[in-house]
């Protein structure tokens, strides 16, 4: 019984240390971009990260095809929400809002 719990917590320790390691050598690793003696973050090195990150690039334009593949003047949408009760309103809308500093959304 004694057995089993150590090989299992060693077997643990093993697969946390592995998995820590590849964690600790991927390129994309947002922790890189934190000072370790005052947590600070870099905000230079997070955009950097976010602008080389290949996958997010692939994904933006994917979603920016899609966007110019639509063909509906109802594209805009408005969203609100009721603090209340949490329901969520969705409504299309025709025309670009005008940007105008007295307007409030």
């Amino acid at each position: 019984m004694m057995l089993k719990k150590f090989i299992s917590v060693a077997v643990t320790l093993v697969l946390s240390v592995f998995v820590s390691a590849a964690y600790a050598n991927n390129t994309n690793n947002l922790y890189q971009c934190v000072d370790k003696q005052t947590l600070q973050q870099d905000a230079a090195c997070i955009a950097n990260l976010i602008d080389n990150n290949s996958k997010l690039q692939t994904e933006i334009a994917a979603i920016n095809q899609d966007a110019a593949q639509l063909d509906n003047g109802l594209s805009l949408a408005v969203m609100t929400m009721n603090r209340d009760n949490l329901h969520i309103e969705i409504v299309a809308v025709e025309e670009p809002m005008k940007a105008d500093a007295s307007d409030k959304l």
